[in-house]
């Protein structure tokens, strides 16, 4: 199996924009910043949220699926060779401002740890190669 092509910096932009428009959406009435996390391993992933209300306060919020259909997709157009990524947090402000960053390198901080069919299934996707993948990753793989 080949590494698909990279995506271009434009691509990845436009599917960035996808999760803020999913957000922007769903997001709670008086919101004024939200952080969102998002972490997968081959089809076990998760997701969740922190929103800030115009009093200033911090609350968990969960989003909705879309929003982690959102993320899957956008990591599921990175898979392959350096591109792939294994957790990603996106910020959102009121004002407009986003923030999007993407873990390519440390084991995610699971809620649920992936069950070890997860990481065979990680390795399958990212082109059988266990040369591609962090080190971390390589060991679960045992």
């Amino acid at each position: 199996m080949t590494s698909p092509a990279p995506i271009s910096p434009e691509q990845q932009g436009a599917y960035a924009r996808r999760i803020a428009d999913q957000l922007l959406q769903t997001l709670p009435p008086g919101w004024e910043y939200a952080q969102v996390h998002f972490r997968e391993i081959g089809h076990h992933g998760e997701v969740n949220a922190m929103v800030q209300n115009v009093a200033g306060g911090m609350e968990q919020w969960s989003p909705p699926a879309a929003v982690a259909e959102r993320f899957h997709e956008l990591r599921e157009a990175m898979l392959g060779g350096d591109n792939a990524w294994y957790s990603a947090r996106f910020e959102v402000w009121f004002t407009g401002e986003q923030k999007l960053r993407m873990n390519r390198s440390e084991e995610p901080r699971w809620i649920s740890p992936p069950p070890p069919e997860a990481y065979q299934e990680e390795l399958r996707l990212s082109g059988g190669s266990a040369q591609v993948l962090p080190d971390w990753l390589r060991a679960k793989l045992g």
